[in-house]
This record gives C-alpha cells, structure tokens and sequence, in this order.
C-alpha cells in the first residue's frame, strides 16, 4: 500500500516567502528564499509551526501586532 501524501494550501506572500499549510496535521511551514541583502548573502530557511495551539498563537500575535490594513513591511 502507497503512503498517502496530506493535502496542504501553499500562498505565496510575496516573491521570497511562502506559507504552506498541511490542514490534517495541524503544521504551518514558512520558506524563505535565498538572496543577497546589503551585499550579504542570505541562505534560504524555513520554520516549522506544528500544532493547533501553536498556529492559534502565531495568529493571535500577528492579529495583535499587524492589524487588518496593515502590512508589516509598511506598504
């Protein structure tokens, strides 16, 4: 029997970072691409959120610190 891949909803926020949601498993990834900043590079990275508790609070922070209207990179 073959393994069965869960189904996740990836958005892209911009051309660097992406969220991809894996709704079955309660776990947030964010991706961040490689680049170069002030003449540095920069490698790519990643961070996993992992259960509902923890995805809830990143929510609640984020709804606290960057109301709807707002973008956290002031545009």
């Amino acid at each position: 029997m073959k393994p069965v891949k869960p189904k996740y909803v990836s958005i892209v926020l911009d051309s660097v970072h992406m969220v991809v949601a894996i709704p079955e498993y309660y776990t947030l990834k964010i991706f961040e691409d490689d680049g170069v900043e002030d003449g540095v590079y920069l490698p790519a990275q990643s961070i996993k959120i992992s259960g509902r508790q923890k995805i809830e609070e990143l929510r609640d922070f984020l709804n606290e610190h960057f109301p709807k209207g707002e973008s956290a990179n002031g545009l």
